[in-house]
């Protein structure tokens, strides 16, 4: 299978390069994955607007900073310890 797709990209005297074959074949992102990773970025995008407003009406400027980096950090949190959440919500060992 992998050389059917690399012959197709590529000349048989150049090497595979991963790239051009993902990007023909699309392996890792089918149509699903893609609105599952735009409905978590609009959401987050919600969220962090929904922070900063709030920030907003109680601090005005100075508070709208003060929630930009708290919805930043939560963010931040949130991508790099996924995992660890998912499995501590269902109790995995």
């Amino acid at each position: 299978m992998w050389n059917s797709c690399v012959s197709k990209v590529l000349s048989p005297s150049q090497p595979p390069n991963a790239v051009m074959v993902i990007a023909e074949n699309n392996y890792f992102f089918s149509s699903k994955d893609r609105y599952e990773y735009l409905k978590t970025i609009v959401l987050m995008a919600d969220l962090t607007v929904l922070l900063i407003m709030a920030g907003s009406a109680i601090g005005g400027r100075s508070g709208m900073f003060i929630a930009f980096i708290f919805a930043a950090e939560i963010n931040f949190a949130s991508y790099w310890f996924s995992d660890k959440i998912v499995l501590k919500m269902y109790r995995a060992q």
